[in-house]
């Protein structure tokens, strides 16, 4: 190997493996960094959706307590029971449930039989007895919980006793809807992340659009997430949702008594990160190859001029 080769080759190859360490060492920290932001991101969203969810029930509370306790409900509802008049306690119904922002309020008779739905008011007649909030509530206690329903798929909502005087005729139930879309839209806003709310594992609202541009509702999570959630863990990690590649935090949705009713999801998409890293990686590789052309340039000039001084050297000797 000629002295220029031996002189040029090292150059060229320290240039090039110090260009590909200091740029693999970037494209790791900062894969690092997008993966630790996607994360946070997404976990951040699904703690702000919890905490949104507690305000939303002290407000659902506060809602059903104060319609439970004003005279104008009481009357109207004396009203209704003595001459079957509703029109008058849907009038006072809707305007208190209005006033205090909830998305529902519904009233119904000691013994559990609707009287007026302020969201569907020619729907009335059945019988919710049974539902967690409206069962305490007809045996004389507040109670506010997230629960499905029949008319509203999944809400918090609470219920109140509605007394005239010492005796109980009937109670009300208020509350925020999570089987619309009003929810996700607000923590999307805020938070920028994905959010999904499921019953069990389906979905009933979505930020999430399908292939066709419509909310992707009545779908199904992935069947190890949903295991795993409805299981009682969280899930964090990134997947795939929808389609897209998303760091995610999915969490239970618990009733007042503990039980897991549905889930949560915050996502994070990750096509802006990849985009990043993707120009990351084509910017190291030109940096390489230009390096790599100035250590050639460099090397085989300062190779050139030791040969010379070298062959100098050897005709004087």
């Amino acid at each position: 190997m000629s002295i220029r080769l031996q002189v040029l080759v090292p150059i060229v190859c320290v240039a090039i493996a110090c260009a590909l360490s200091i740029g693999l060492i970037g494209i790791f920290n900062l894969h690092s960094f997008a993966e630790d932001s996607g994360r946070n991101s997404a976990q951040s969203a699904n703690e702000v959706a919890a905490v949104f969810m507690e305000q939303q029930a002290l407000s659902a509370s506060h809602a059903s307590a104060s319609a439970a306790e004003n005279g104008d409900v009481v009357e109207a509802m004396e009203a209704f029971l003595s001459k079957g008049n509703r029109a008058n306690l849907i009038t006072t119904a809707s305007h208190i449930a209005r006033n205090a922002g909830v998305d529902f309020m519904t009233i119904v008779d000691k013994d559990g039989n609707v009287v007026v739905r302020t969201h569907e008011p020619a729907n009335f007649g059945d019988n919710l007895a049974k539902q967690a909030n409206l069962a305490s509530a007809l045996a004389g206690n507040r109670y506010t919980t997230v629960e499905p329903g029949s008319a509203v798929r999944l809400s918090v909502r609470s219920g109140a006793p509605i007394f005239s005087g010492e005796k109980l005729i009937g109670a009300v139930s208020s509350g925020f809807r999570f089987d619309r879309n009003d929810f996700v839209d607000n923590i999307k806003k805020m938070c920028h992340t994905e959010v999904t709310v499921f019953l069990g594992d389906e979905r009933v609202s979505t930020t999430l659009l399908d292939e066709t541009g419509e909310r992707n509702v009545g779908t199904k999570a992935a069947e190890n997430i949903a295991r795993q959630v409805l299981g009682g863990k969280d899930y964090v990690g990134k997947t795939t949702v929808a389609g897209k590649k998303m760091f995610t935090c999915y969490s239970p949705i618990r009733d007042a008594e503990k039980n897991i009713v549905g889930m949560l999801l915050c996502g994070y998409d990750t096509a802006g990160i990849d985009a990043r890293m993707n120009r990351m990686v084509a910017i190291m590789i030109a940096i390489v190859i230009a390096i790599a052309a100035a250590a050639v340039f460099v090397g085989a000039g300062v190779s050139a001029r030791i040969e010379k001084r070298l062959d100098k050297l050897a005709n004087v000797a």
